[in-house]
This record gives C-alpha cells, sequence and structure tokens, in this order.
C-alpha cells in the first residue's frame, strides 16, 4: 500500500491559512459577531491506481471563541458537480468509504466576536487557522494479487456470494472481483463485497465463464491471510462446478 501525504496550499511558497487582525484593532458602532474565513482546496488526483482514501488530518491553532471545520468531498472527475459532507472537527478522519478518484477538502475558520490579544510572533492579535493538513490514500501498485481458474458454467452467472477467513491487520485491505470471462484484464472485472450477494449486472451477457480475483494491499509490516474462501453463485442453467 503506498502512502501519499499531499500537503495542501494555496501556493509553494505559503506555509498556513490563516486570518488575523492587521495592526490596530478595528472598531464599529455596533459590535462584531461572526467573522468567517472558508478556504477550498483544488481537486487532489488520486491517480488511476486509487483504491480508497485513507484518512484526513490536520493541526489548528483556535483561540478563545473560534473554531476550525473541515468538509470533504469525492467525485470521479475534477470537474463535475460535488456536494460537502461534514462537518469534522476532529484533528484525524477516517476516509475509508470513499473511493472515488478526486478529492477535496474545504476549511471553515470562525471567530466570534473581536480577535482576543493572543499575540504571535509579528506581535500581532490572530484568529484560528490552519498549520498544516495532509490527506494520505490507498493504491494498488504494490498490492499481491491472485486469480483463480477459470471455472466453465454453460450458463450465464446472475448472482455470486463469497465468503472467507481472513486475518486482515489494521491499514490494510482485501479486494475481491469477479469476471464471467478467461481474461486477467481488469476492466472486464465486477468489484463486490465479501459476504454479500452481488447482483452481476457489469459483465458480459454472454460470458458463461467464472473466474475470482483476488487483492490484497497494507503497509502495516504485517501479513494478509487469507486462510479459505468459498464461492457460490446461481443463474439461469446451473450445474455443479467444483474448480478453483
Amino acid at each position: 500500500m503506498d502512502d501519499i501525504t499531499s500537503q495542501l496550499t494555496l501556493d509553494p511558497n505559503i506555509q498556513k491559512v490563516y486570518f488575523k487582525q492587521f495592526q490596530e484593532p478595528i472598531f464599529f458602532a455596533t459590535k462584531i459577531g461572526t467573522v468567517v474565513g472558508i478556504w477550498t482546496s483544488d481537486p487532489l488526483d488520486g491517480g488511476t491506481d486509487l483504491l480508497m482514501w485513507k484518512k484526513a488530518t490536520f493541526s489548528a491553532f483556535k483561540p478563545e471563541n473560534s473554531d476550525v471545520y473541515i468538509f470533504i468531498s469525492n467525485t470521479d472527475t475534477p470537474t463535475e458537480s460535488y456536494t460537502w459532507t461534514g462537518p469534522f472537527r476532529n484533528s484525524e478522519t477516517s476516509l475509508l468509504t470513499l473511493s472515488k478518484r478526486y478529492f477535496r477538502v474545504r476549511a471553515v475558520l470562525i471567530q466570534k466576536g473581536e480577535l482576543k490579544y493572543q499575540y504571535n510572533y509579528q506581535q500581532m492579535p490572530v484568529g484560528p487557522y490552519i498549520d498544516s493538513m495532509s490527506i494520505s490514500c490507498v493504491t494498488s501498485g504494490s498490492a499481491a494479487k491472485f486469480f483463480t481458474k477459470t471455472m466453465e458454467l454453460d450458463f450465464n452467472a446472475k448472482y455470486i456470494l463469497l465468503t472467507s477467513e481472513t486475518d486482515i491487520p489494521e491499514r490494510s485491505i482485501i479486494r475481491y472481483g469477479v469476471t464471467n470471462l478467461d481474461t486477467v484484464n481488469l476492466d472486464y472485472y465486477q468489484f463486490f463485497n465479501v459476504n454479500d450477494i452481488t447482483k452481476l449486472n457489469r459483465l458480459s451477457v454472454t460470458g458463461k465463464k467464472l473466474k475470482v480475483y483476488i487483492e490484497m494491499s497494507g503497509n502495516s509490516g504485517e501479513p494478509i491471510i487469507v486462510h479459505e474462501f468459498a464461492v457460490m453463485f446461481s443463474g439461469d442453467d446451473q450445474i455443479p462446478t467444483n474448480q478453483l
């Protein structure tokens, strides 16, 4: 598993994303309610071998009466419309349910009332700011891959159920796929969840074979072990099959 960390900045020369009040405080006839600063990243490209996004971490400075909220978005293309999920306030957020190629982050920095005199090195009162942020993901570049033998069915499989006994260390994943052709080209495979009955609606309508693909990825230093697995499938004219 490759661990890719991207530093989120507006420009390579910018080290922090924040807003602050310069020079003397500004006084109004009415008291300041809430000041909000919003920053949105460009889309981050996970690459063609992306399996899933793993986690987002950030470090933020939050003075009195302030807060930082993180929102995320995940899309298949960099230009399609997107919606935000959040807010997330913890310094670390799991992203393991996200697997689309492009990822965006939005930071909302909130200061309630006027800034308190908590000085930085420039001797100026500051509001909340994000000191650093990183996004990591899992790719298939270093994955271990296994294909079963091609099973002759003489019918077109409509549903599949795969059960397995495995040892999966933390920060590791196993991905399962199936095809009804005699091929190792993953473009012809449909991926599915283990222990779930899956309808095979993305395969060739004429294929009358069955071949299972197992992909194991991890960087924990511990091995991923598949002790055994069983495959059950159904179609129009089932016949007994016992080949792996």
